[in-house]
């Protein structure tokens, strides 16, 4: 096994360890929130992070496909459309202006939008075997990052 090879398996093998200890037990919590938010409040920044929150689990989840080789060709394709469609559908959603805090969660959930679309290319080389996985932990961070700011913003 070429050294290479042995890179590119390690770093998917932390993607999965990622997901596997941080995104299941943040999806199931923020959605719950986050669907009682949204019967409380509709605001702007509660719409961006609603929509922020749906994006990112899609992109978790071609993250997971990513995560175990070989990757199904016509799976990928379609998990990196969901997530693709999620992504714009949230950054159109966070285009309204907001004021105030609002507005400051706002601009989080942009950063997490745009760490999203970077990552989503990493995987995009990394499911086609050309590379492009040595950045996505520290994205996923990012994302992560983003996303806890906007929503102790919000709170």
């Amino acid at each position: 096994m070429s050294g290479r090879r042995l890179l590119v398996l390690l770093v998917i093998a932390a993607v999965a360890w990622y997901f596997y200890t941080h995104r299941s037990g943040v999806s199931a919590a923020a959605s719950s929130s986050s669907s009682s938010s949204a019967l409380r409040n509709t605001s702007p920044g509660n719409d961006c992070l609603a929509r922020a929150e749906s994006a990112d689990r899609d992109v978790a989840a071609a993250a997971a496909l990513v995560s175990h080789p070989p990757v199904d060709a016509s799976a990928w394709q379609s998990a990196e459309g969901s997530a693709l469609a999620a992504i714009s559908s949230a950054e159109s959603g966070c285009g309204a202006s907001a004021a105030g805090k609002e507005g400051e969660a706002v601009v989080e959930l942009r950063g997490a939008l745009t760490s999203m679309r970077s990552l989503m290319g990493d995987l995009s080389a990394a499911a086609k075997g050309t590379g492009g996985a040595t950045e996505v932990a520290r994205t996923m961070e990012d994302i992560d990052s983003h996303m806890e700011k906007a929503r102790s913003i919000l709170r």
